[in-house]
């Protein structure tokens, strides 16, 4: 009874062991903040005073190959998440793209009551580009974006705040977005 214990805690320790070496948090570099919308981004539509830092986390980390970013804020009922990913191929980028759009879909449609509405942009930053605006019987609640660039795929939600003018969303992540395909993780 005892051996087999052993056995099975050997057992435990090297898949936690195995686990632990797949995925990798590595450091952020300077080219990491500078692809990022960040919440700053959006102080001119805030409140004075809205902003809070320590609602803010990121992280970055590698898997079989494939670099994630991730930069959160949660704080007085604004929410952004924005998500770089550096795949390992454009099969792998065009996966996890659809996977964000399938869970948008998913999340705001069926689970929340919320419609998606496309936003037109007058520019396409990759071979898939959309920004849709999230609305509640009430109104405009927030905005998701996402862009598909060969093998990277650039993707937030934004709740709280939202733009239903393609011009001001535009000037926004044009800049980022303009070097999404400069940006190596």
């Amino acid at each position: 009874m005892k051996r087999k214990f052993c056995v099975i805690m050997v057992v435990l320790a090297l898949m936690a062991l195995f686990a632990g070496c797949l995925k990798e948090e590595v450091s952020l570099k300077s080219d990491d903040h500078r692809v990022l919308v960040k919440i700053n981004s959006f102080k001119k539509y805030l409140k004075k005073g809205a902003i809070n830092n320590s609602g803010t986390k990121l992280s970055k980390v590698l898997f079989r190959g494939t670099s994630t970013l991730v930069y959160a804020y949660d704080y007085n009922g604004v929410y952004l998440k924005v998500t770089v990913i550096d795949a390992v191929d454009e099969r792998k980028a065009r996966k996890m793209y659809e996977k964000f759009m399938n869970g948008v879909k998913a999340r705001y449609s069926f689970m929340q009551g919320v419609t998606l509405e496309k936003l037109k942009l007058s520019r396409k930053w990759g071979s898939k580009t959309v920004c849709l605006i999230l609305t509640k019987k009430v109104g405009p609640m927030g905005n998701a974006f996402a862009v598909l660039q060969g093998n990277k795929v650039y993707h937030f939600i934004l709740t709280g705040i939202y733009f239903n003018d393609a011009r001001m969303f535009t000037k926004l992540v044009a800049p980022k977005l303009n070097f999404l395909q400069l940006y190596e993780s």
